[in-house]
Order: C-alpha cells, then sequence, then structure tokens
C-alpha cells in the first residue's frame, strides 16, 4: 500500500512553466500550451512545508522532472536542491532539462549547488540542430552550451536521445559527441508515446489509433510536419510490435488492458510524485491521465481517474499544501487506486492508465537501454552508471 512510513525516493515537478514546445508533451496542444495548463512553480517554502526536516532527511533520491513544465524554470531551484541537500546529503539528486535556458554561469553554479551524488539528464534529440524537430524553440546551440558549462564546473551529466525517424541517423555522432563533451552517459531512448493512441483518445490525431505517424502544428495550428517512430528495429519501442498485433482485432487490446497484471513501480520503488500545485500522485502517469481532461479542456480525453477522485473527496485531498503529505500519500484516492488493479475490467473500474504503463506492455520502461538509466532509484546508491 501508498504508507508515508516507506517513502525513500521522490518524483518532484518543480514547475509547469516551459520554453519548449514538443509536440507529444501533454502540456502542448496544437502547437501552443494547452488552455487549461496553470502555469506555477514551487516556492522554497513550499518545499519546505510538503517535506519537513524529518521526512527530507529520510529520502534517498530525488528525480526533478515532472509531466508539464521544465525544472530549471523554477524560479526557487536554487534554494530547492540547497534544502533537499541539507536535510538529506546523501540522497541522489537528478534534475531532468533541455537545457536551453538560463546561462553558462547559472549553469556553473548548479554544479555547486547540487554537489554529489547528483546529475543532470540533458534531453537532445540530435547531434546538431536536429534535434530541434523535436525540442520546438529550444535553441540548439545554447542547450549544448549550457551544459558543457555544467560539465566543466564538476556536474556530473547524461545524454538522453529520443529517436524518431527523422534523427535515428544521428544517434552514433550524438554519442560520440557526449563522450567528447564529458557526459558520463548516453542514452538512446526509445519513446512509448506512439502506441499512447491504441489505447487513449489523442486529440492531435482527431481520435484516430496511428501509431505510425504523429503531426507536428505551428503555433497557429498549422500542420508543418510529422513525427514517425524509427525505422530501424533497433530503436523501436518494444511494446510497438505487440500493440500492432493487438490492434488487428480491438477485443485483443481491451483483453490485454483488462486482464494484465499490474506491477506498480511507486510501489516497487517506495516512490511518489509530488506536481507543481503540491498534488501528490503515485506518478507521473497517475498524474497526466487525472490532470489531463483540465489541462486540455477536452472531454473527450479519458476521465476515469479523475472521475475516481472526485468521488473520494476531490483533489483538495490530495493536494500536500492543504492536507499534508502524509495525509496525500494515505489518502482514500491513493488506497482506491490500488484496489483497482483487482477489478476484473476497465469498465468495472480497473485503472486504464495502471494497465497500459504497469502492465504487461510497459510502454515506459521500454524506453530504458538499461535498468540503472530508468528514472527512479535504480542507480541513486551509487551516484549513477558510468
Amino acid at each position: 500500500m501508498y504508507q508515508m512510513s516507506n517513502i525513500r525516493h521522490v518524483h518532484l515537478e518543480p514547475s509547469t512553466l516551459c520554453n519548449a514546445a514538443c509536440p507529444m508533451c501533454p502540456r502542448n496542444l496544437f502547437g501552443r500550451t494547452s488552455p487549461g495548463l496553470v502555469q506555477t512553480s514551487l516556492t522554497a517554502e513550499q518545499i519546505a512545508s510538503i517535506f519537513p526536516a524529518e521526512v527530507a532527511g529520510g529520502l534517498r533520491g530525488v528525480d526533478f522532472c515532472g509531466s508539464y513544465g521544465e525544472p530549471v524554470l523554477a524560479p526557487a531551484l536554487f534554494d530547492i536542491v540547497s534544502y533537499f541537500r541539507e536535510h538529506s546529503p546523501t540522497a541522489r539528486l537528478v534534475i531532468y532539462s533541455n537545457g536551453g535556458v538560463r546561462s553558462n554561469r547559472w549553469w556553473h553554479e548548479l554544479a555547486d549547488r547540487l554537489g554529489r551524488p547528483a546529475r543532470v539528464v540533458f534531453g537532445f534529440d540530435g547531434s546538431d540542430r536536429v534535434s530541434s524537430v523535436y525540442r520546438r524553440s529550444v535553441d540548439f546551440e545554447k542547450a549544448l552550451s549550457n551544459a558543457t558549462a555544467f560539465i566543466k564546473a564538476g556536474g556530473e551529466a547524461q545524454w538522453d536521445f529520443l529517436v524518431f525517424r527523422h534523427n535515428e541517423h544521428q544517434v552514433d555522432a550524438a554519442e560520440e559527441l557526449s563522450r567528447r563533451l564529458g557526459f558520463v552517459d548516453f542514452q538512446a531512448k526509445k519513446s512509448g508515446r506512439f502506441v499512447r493512441s491504441a489505447m487513449e483518445y489523442v486529440a492531435e490525431l482527431d481520435g484516430e489509433h496511428d501509431i505510425e505517424s504523429f503531426p507536428v502544428h505551428d503555433p497557429d495550428g498549422t500542420v508543418v510536419g510529422s513525427l514517425e517512430p524509427p525505422a530501424l528495429p533497433r530503436w523501436r519501442n518494444a511494446s510497438t510490435a505487440t500493440v500492432e498485433e493487438l490492434m488487428r482485432d480491438d477485443r485483443s487490446l481491451q483483453q490485454m488492458l483488462d486482464l494484465t497484471p499490474i506491477a506498480c513501480r511507486a510501489i516497487e520503488d517506495s516512490s511518489i510524485f509530488v506536481g507543481a500545485q503540491g498534488l501528490v500522485f503515485p506518478c507521473c502517469q497517475t498524474y497526466t491521465a487525472a490532470t489531463l481532461p483540465s489541462v486540455t479542456r477536452d472531454p473527450r480525453n479519458d476521465t476515469q481517474l479523475q472521475e475516481l477522485i472526485e468521488s473520494l473527496g476531490g483533489f483538495e485531498t490530495l493536494d500536500a499544501l492543504r492536507v499534508g503529505l502524509r495525509a496525500a500519500v494515505e489518502s482514500p484516492t491513493m488506497t482506491a487506486i490500488k484496489q483497482s488493479w483487482d477489478e476484473t475490467s476497465i469498465a468495472e473500474g480497473r485503472l486504464k492508465v495502471c494497465a497500459r504503463v504497469c502492465g504487461a506492455l510497459q510502454t515506459f520502461k521500454k524506453q530504458f537501454s538499461s535498468e540503472e538509466l530508468v528514472p527512479g532509484p535504480a542507480g541513486y546508491l551509487v551516484g549513477g552508471a558510468s
């Protein structure tokens, strides 16, 4: 069960602000920021309220990432990092960033603030400006300069490369560049986002179950291109072939969601997720599933988890800034999420998001080239894989 005494790892969303416009990110819709997204950042005072010293001191790892924002844009990030480092000096702190904001000087100071064990995972999807095909509005040269400044200041950096058809020819060159610049790890990620439309409504696809293409929009809503999964099998998410087979018969796909055993990574990892408004969930996937209908203001999104939360007291019961972290972690909603896995079908209340992400498909986990690079506590005890 989700119990406060078990929590050893936190996935934290410091901010919902972002400089990028990545087409497949849940914050964006038809080339623009989703209309219902509350753009905000956690303050140092709020962090101290959610994670008092005795709680922060028990943590072995904190990942700064989230679903809707760029962590580096949180105005209080330095103070938040310093707070965790002070109260949990051995915790492994990991920041995920596109690298395209702040100055070289800022990144130099971040290296000092983070200390060790810690690293920054930079999302660069190419060895040159090709990266900006997906990381739209991110200046690759500026981002790479910031990463280099961080490394030169003694920071430990990892290069994550999301592989698409338009950039798969650059994977080897990017890995070689990462070595020359001093990155300690390079990871070619096999995105599982293409298969999402087979199981859920996706507005940009107008409900079509297309797992081979995703449209790219300009801010005015004009389609200016498309994203496609890699052509080479070695770079495709292993779940893709399974989904393609199941899609030949809609009943087979539904049966998989209804019957697949669910092994919750949050429980296995003694981890929780805390969003930029203080909302507590098992993971970023459940957080996104619960908030997306309000963020997009589109009722065609799956409202299953949202309706469950509202039936058990509403989102206020998950707000750690209002009820405290313990009450949120041990709330009726968190208990109900776990109990839903025993239901016999999605129609009977089994949560679709849990079946999709932590069932047999394992679309999220299968993105990563090794267990040590999966976000969460896998590598924090040794200070990183190299």
